[in-house]
């Protein structure tokens, strides 16, 4: 009976320290409220100390709510990686379950600028469909595809990104830099097998 008691006990203590509770962030905007619909991760992270390390691996995704809250129960004893997705790229925060929940991420809405493209050749005639893939550091942002008029707007965070554009059979590899107030970035199609280097932007 005893040895029964004992391993009930033990059974209960796990059941009620496995997830000790949620850790939580709140996502708002430099200019304004909060921010629904981000792509949010949580991962247990050995972080604080030369010796810390992982107890209890977990890994979770989620997504901020209305209200711009993400939130996980997670194990307690260890440190969590938040990483939640802005613009396609990460905002990071450590936290430790416990008070003072939900914490705050603060993401630079006021520095996404609307970026006008205009794919077109020598003779600046449009290309229709040319397809615009955007990178920075290495790391894909986001794809696009000119419309008919060869026209593309893509909301960009302010910084330097590299663009490969394709269409009517070629390639061409350039730099650029989105910037306030937003200027139009003209891509001269014909300029294949040429180095890649600044796009000036241009007004239409």
């Amino acid at each position: 009976m005893k040895l029964l008691f004992i391993v009930a006990l033990a059974t209960l203590v796990l059941a009620t320290t496995a997830f000790a509770g949620p850790i939580a962030v709140k996502v708002t905007a430099d200019n304004g409220g909060p921010v629904a619909g981000l792509s949010v991760k949580a991962e247990a992270v050995p972080f604080g100390h030369v010796n810390a390390r992982v107890h209890t691996p977990f890994k979770a995704n989620g997504t901020t709510g209305s209200d711009g809250v993400a939130s996980f129960n997670v194990p307690d004893g260890q440190t969590y990686e938040i990483s939640v997705e802005f613009m396609g790229q990460p905002f990071k925060r450590h936290l430790r379950p416990g008070p003072g929940q939900p914490m705050p991420i603060v993401v630079p809405a006021s520095k996404v600028v609307n970026q006008a493209f205009f794919i077109r050749t020598t003779h600046s005639q449009a290309v229709s469909g040319a397809t615009i893939a955007i990178s920075q550091n290495n790391k894909p942002v986001t794809t696009v595809k000119a419309d008919g008029d060869g026209a593309a707007h893509v909301p960009l965070l302010a910084g330097s990104y590299s663009i490969q554009v394709s269409g009517n059979g070629k390639t061409v590899t350039q730099n650029i830099h989105v910037a306030k107030p937003p200027q139009l970035v003209q891509v001269n199609i014909d300029v294949q097998g040429r180095p890649g280097g600044p796009v000036k932007p241009m007004k239409r």
